[in-house]
């Protein structure tokens, strides 16, 4: 059965240990310029130039090959004409993620590591979303983003986490949860759902990261899951692309689960293949 939510006792205690980042303030000013009527892209880009470490990043990301689009861009107002609104505000929330969880748990090129591959995730997630019929690319980029990202926050509150993360990659995800439960009282997964009502997303997409391991769902699942499994689906084929383009290990469970996933999002293994070799062609430019 779908885990719909965190108790509000279970939620206050696990606030008490760990510290949840707020949702940033120009995150807030962005959408409120996003909501009005119509989007003056020209105000979102200012609010974007008013801070230099967000520009240059947005710059950054939009002149990668998974982005770029023809020249190189070489202005933020040209960034958001280029991207869009959506394309920008999911490119500038995965930055603003990235910059407020940070801190002790991991070395610096661990984080970068982490953020990088999370980043090429959520790009990989919103292509494939692309080709499947019924789920937004903007959901699974955002998806991509946050579904992992409880993990920082454990290795900074539990000094073993690091260590045990990558022992647990080697455990069917259903039982890597498990062991997190049992050492910490908590997992990734959980932690990672706290972070995305905090920051306001979709019900969908917290509700895809909070139940991300149990594959079993996709046995049987309601009308009304429809959308969070396929999200759910959709992660976990970008993240086997993204793990072979940078020649990590197949995860144990994934010669079982790959036809689950393929014919619950409506794809052959051809189609698959093919848009795998497109994405590793593009990864390997990035």
């Amino acid at each position: 059965m779908l885990q719909r939510q965190i108790s509000s006792e279970a939620t206050h205690e696990l606030m008490k240990s760990l510290v949840i980042p707020p949702r940033p303030a120009i995150l807030v000013a962005l959408e409120e310029a996003a909501r009005a009527a119509e989007p003056d892209l020209a105000a979102i880009g200012r609010i974007i130039v008013g801070d230099l470490a967000l520009s240059a990043a947005v710059l950054k990301t939009v002149n990668s090959p998974l982005f770029r689009r023809g020249g190189k861009i070489g202005s933020v107002p040209q960034a958001v004409q280029m991207l869009g609104r959506d394309n920008l505000y999911n490119v500038v929330r995965g930055l603003l993620l990235r910059h407020s969880i940070k801190g002790k748990g991991l070395a610096p090129e661990q984080l970068d590591s982490f953020w990088s591959i999370a980043q090429q995730c959520a790009m990989v997630a919103a292509y494939l979303a692309a080709r499947v019929p019924g789920v937004q690319p903007d959901d699974a980029y955002t998806y991509g983003l946050f579904r992992h990202c409880g993990m920082i926050l454990m290795a900074m509150r539990f000094p073993s986490y690091a260590k045990n993360m990558h022992e647990s990659e080697r455990l069917a995800r259903a039982e890597g949860i498990a062991q997190e439960e049992k050492r910490y009282h908590t997992s990734f997964n959980v932690i990672g759902y706290l972070v995305c009502r905090s920051w306001y997303l979709p019900e969908d997409v917290a509700l895809a990261v909070l139940n991300q391991h149990d594959y079993a769902l996709f046995d049987g699942p309601g009308r009304d899951q429809h959308h969070i499994l396929a999200l759910v689906a959709l992660g976990s084929l970008a993240e086997h692309i993204v793990k072979m383009t940078v020649h990590q290990f197949e995860h144990v469970e994934w010669r079982q689960i790959e036809p689950t996933l393929l014919r619950f999002l409506g794809l052959d293994g051809n189609e698959f293949e093919d848009l795998y070799d497109a994405m590793q062609g593009m990864l390997a430019e990035h």
